[in-house]
C-alpha cells in the first residue's frame, strides 16, 4: 500500500505523459499474493525483506529504493517533547501503538527490531493502511510507524522521531521483473523512470 501510495503515482503520470496511449492497470497485494500473481503482473513492487525467496529462473530482483519507518505521534504527544531524535525501542510497550495489518513490510522491519532486542510489544489495534493509521494517531487513539516518505507532506498535528536510534530503521523496497529479453516495451520505459529516480535519490 506504501509503494501505491506514495512511490508509484509519479511514475505512472510521467509514463503516460511520455507514451501518450499505454494503460497502467495497477493492484495492490501484499507480498506473498504479489509472488502467488507474478506471471499476471509486468512488474511487482515489494516492500521490506526478500530473504528466503526463490523466484522462477524468467524473472529478477531490483533492489529499488531505501526507506524510513518512523514513529508517528501527536505533535502535543509526551514524546514529542520528551524525545527530539529517535525514540527508544521500548516505547512500544509503554504506550498503546497503532499497528499496521500483519502482511505489512513496514511492520515486519518493526518487529523485527523489537524481537532483536528481546522486547514483546502488546497487539491490540491493528488497521489496514498508512492512511488508517494517521488518522487513528491523529484522533489520540495511540502512537504508529510509517514510511518516513507517508509524512513528507503531513503538516496537520502529526509529528515523526527515529525509532531506536540515530540511524532509525530502514527498509529495502525491490522491483520483481522479467528479464529483459521479456520485458514489453511498456515495462522496459516505465523500469528506465523508476531507476532514473534511483539513481537520482
Amino acid at each position: 500500500m506504501t509503494i501505491a501510495s506514495y512511490y508509484l503515482p509519479k511514475f505512472v503520470v510521467e509514463l503516460q505523459k511520455n507514451h501518450e496511449g499505454v494503460q497502467v492497470f495497477m493492484k495492490t497485494l501484499d507480498t506473498a499474493w504479489t509472488l502467488d500473481d507474478l506471471y499476471s503482473l509486468d512488474l511487482g513492487f515489494i516492500e521490506g525483506s526478500l530473504q528466503g525467496v526463490e523466484l522462477p529462473s524468467n524473472y529478477q530482483f531490483i533492489p529499488w529504493q531505501q526507506d524510513e519507518i518512523v514513529l508517528v505521534i501527536p505533535e502535543n504527544h509526551e514524546l514529542t517533547m520528551q524525545y527530539n531524535e529517535f525514540v527508544p525501542l521500548d516505547v512500544f510497550t509503554q504506550h498503546q501503538v497503532i499497528w499496521r495489518e500483519q502482511s505489512s513490510g513496514g511492520r515486519q522491519v518493526v518487529e523485527a527490531a523489537l524481537a532483536a532486542a528481546g522486547i514483546n510489544a502488546p497487539v491490540n489495534i491493528e488497521v489496514t493502511g498508512v492512511s488508517a493509521v494517521k488518522e487513528s494517531v491523529r484522533a489520540g487513539l495511540g502512537i504508529g510507524f510509517s514510511s518516513s516518505l507517508a509524512l513528507k507532506n503531513e503538516t496537520r498535528g502529526l509529528v515523526s522521531r527515529r525509532i531506536g536510534s540515530q540511524q532509525g530503521l530502514t527498509w529495502q523496497l525491490n522491483i520483481i521483473a522479467p528479464k529483459p529479453a521479456l520485458q514489453s516495451r511498456a515495462t522496459k520505459a516505465f523500469l528506465k523512470l523508476c531507476m532514473q529516480e534511483n539513481t537520482l535519490s
